[in-house]
C-alpha cells in the first residue's frame, strides 16, 4: 500500500493495490485530477469482511473499517462474501464475530496509527472492539429478523389456503 501525506494537519490518504480475483465491481472516479478504478461500496465492505475472517492473524484495521461500513449503513454484497470466504453471509457475520471477540484489546492500534489522529486514536482504543462486536451483532439480528418475518408471513398465508 502507499500513504500519502499532504502536510502535518491534513488527513493521510492511504492507497491500497489488489491483485486479489473477487469478481467486483468497479467503478471509475477522479481524485485530485487523476482517474482511477475505485471498487463499488457494497463490495469493498463485503472484501473487507472477508478479509477480516480470512486473515491468518486478525488486523485492527479490518475491524475498524468493518465497524464503520455498518456504522455508516454501507450495503453489503453477499455474492462477492461468498466467493471470498466461501460462506453463507449470516455464517461469516458469526464468524467475525467470534473473531473480533478474541481479539486482543491491547493490539487494537497495530498498524492504524499513521492513519488515525489522535482523538481517533482514543476512541478506538476505549471503544473501537464494543462498537464493532455491537455494530456486527446488531447486523445479524436484523437480518434473522427480516427472515422470521419473512416466515412468518410466509406462514399465515399457508395458513390461510387450507382453509
Amino acid at each position: 500500500f502507499f500513504l500519502l501525506s499532504y502536510g502535518e494537519k491534513d488527513q493521510n490518504i492511504k492507497i491500497e493495490i489488489s491483485r486479489r480475483t473477487v469478481k467486483a465491481k468497479y467503478n471509475l472516479e477522479t481524485f485530485l485530477g487523476v482517474s482511477m478504478l475505485v471498487i463499488d461500496k457494497a463490495d469493498m465492505a463485503s472484501c473487507k469482511l472477508a478479509a477480516l475472517i480470512n486473515r491468518k492473524k486478525t488486523a485492527s484495521r479490518d475491524i475498524f473499517d468493518t465497524n464503520f461500513f455498518i456504522k455508516n449503513s454501507w450495503d453489503f454484497n453477499e455474492e462477492v462474501f461468498k466467493q471470498a470466504t466461501g460462506l453463507d453471509f449470516k455464517k461469516g457475520l458469526a464468524k467475525a464475530i467470534a473473531v473480533v471477540k478474541s481479539f486482543d484489546q491491547k493490539e487494537i492500534l497495530a498498524n492504524m496509527g499513521e492513519l488515525l489522529d489522535e482523538k481517533q486514536k482514543k476512541l478506538a482504543k476505549e471503544n473501537l472492539k464494543v462498537d464493532a462486536l455491537f455494530a456486527l451483532k446488531s447486523y445479524l439480528f436484523v437480518l434473522q429478523d427480516k427472515v422470521i418475518k419473512r416466515d412468518r408471513v410466509g406462514t399465515r398465508r399457508k395458513i390461510k389456503k387450507k382453509k
